[in-house]
């Protein structure tokens, strides 16, 4: 299932994120590594505290996936990251929020996630 995340942690070392998947609370996260971050900008204000406090989990609804699309519909409350878990490949995906073109990231080293900048369906 794909969910918003608005809480992230930027990390530099493997050894960090391992660290968060073994004593995390069990729910989703978005975590990016430092150099992806720099790549970012737009995206370096909602670093954050990653316990489950400082972060609001929205799962998908509507999803749909075909052999060359998936689609869904989020909620957002406020500025986010969607975590799609499907395999980070740099520049080999055409990504659509809104029916606007989006640029995509890696997250939780091996994922690709959108920064979300307003509220509302999407």
């Amino acid at each position: 299932m794909h969910s918003l995340s608005i809480s992230w942690k930027a990390i530099i070392f493997e050894s960090d994120f391992v660290s968060l998947l073994k004593g995390g609370d069990g729910k989703a996260f978005a975590a990016i590594p430092h150099l992806e971050l720099e790549k970012q900008p737009a995206v370096r204000g909602l670093v954050s505290d990653h316990s489950s406090r400082a972060r609001r989990i929205v799962p998908a609804t509507d999803y749909s996936l075909t052999n060359n699309s998936t689609s869904f519909r989020v909620q957002v409350s406020s500025p986010g990251v969607v975590v799609l878990t499907e395999p980070y490949v740099e520049n080999d995906f055409e990504l659509r929020v809104n029916g606007q073109s989006a640029n995509y990231f890696r997250v939780n080293s091996a994922f690709r996630g959108v920064f979300v900048r307003r509220q509302g369906a999407l």
